[in-house]
Order: structure tokens, then sequence, then C-alpha cells
């Protein structure tokens, strides 16, 4: 997804980070490791995550809110 793009310093690349879906796809596949202690495709909190800007504190709710969440043992 970022391969070949340029960038010419760190503003630029946080921009390219930023708008990458394989980069906000990643960030919450790490969150759901961490919530859950394995690791679980982004799926539909990825798409989420991406509608609402990237915002950090609706990730966590949504991941809290989830079904394996909630019934997690």
């Amino acid at each position: 997804d970022l391969a070949g793009m340029a960038f010419d310093d760190a503003v630029s690349l946080s921009a390219l980070l930023a708008g990458s879906d394989m980069v906000h796809d990643c960030y919450v596949r790490n969150w759901l490791r961490y919530a859950h202690g394995e690791d679980l495709a982004p799926g539909e909190l990825g798409e989420v995550f991406r509608s609402t800007g990237g915002e950090l504190p609706q990730l966590l709710v949504d991941i809290a809110r989830s079904e394996r969440f909630r019934s997690f043992r």
C-alpha cells in the first residue's frame, strides 16, 4: 500500500501513514491483540476506525462494547 511512495520529511511520512488503510488495520489489530490476548483480524472494527478518521477513544469504546470482549473469560 505504501511501497514506492516518496516522502521528504517526517511530516510527509506521517501524512502517508495516516492515509493508509494497511496502517489503520495494523493499528486496530494491535489494539485487539492487547485487549483479547490473541491475534485477531481487524474486520468491521477496522472499517469503523477508518470511518471515524482514526479516533482512538472511539476504537477503545467499540472494542469494549464488542460481544467478544464482553464475553471474554
